[in-house]
């Protein structure tokens, strides 16, 4: 309420502190609606069919404020689409992203590199299978 009802009286940064703040509270909702979901999960849920691009740039979204200053860099390659649960991987991917940027080094920049090789081997795996790679 405050930002639509005083935002003529706040400066910039304050508008934007309070962007971050309910950006930050819509993503607690999803983590608390996701918690729900987790609750609820069927094997059948595991293969859901999870497109790993959007999921990561989602997640480069959350820590733009990382990113945007010029302290981190998310870089990503061509994801694929896997099967699998999506509030799962969602929150595996944020959890390597998070402790990345958390244990970078201080003195250096945090980068952080997330690619794809796909393993095709059909005389022994009978579905496409992934290695998601990652460095910093």
């Amino acid at each position: 309420m405050i930002p639509d009802e005083e935002k003529n009286l706040l400066s910039a940064q304050s508008r934007d502190y309070f962007q971050r703040m309910s950006n930050a509270a819509g993503r607690m909702q999803g983590l608390i609606n996701d918690l729900l979901a987790y609750a609820q999960i069927e094997e059948t849920s595991l293969n859901e069919q999870v497109d790993l691009q959007e999921l990561l740039n989602t997640i480069k979204d959350e820590y733009d404020h990382v990113f945007n200053t010029g302290s981190g860099e998310l870089q990503l390659g061509k994801l694929p689409i896997v099967p699998g649960n999506k509030v799962q991987l969602s929150q595996l991917f944020t959890n390597l992203i998070s402790n990345a940027i958390k244990y970078a080094h201080a003195e250096r920049k945090c980068r952080i590199e997330v690619s794809c090789l796909s393993c095709d081997a059909p005389d022994l795996i009978a579905v496409p299978t992934y290695i998601v790679t990652g460095k910093q």
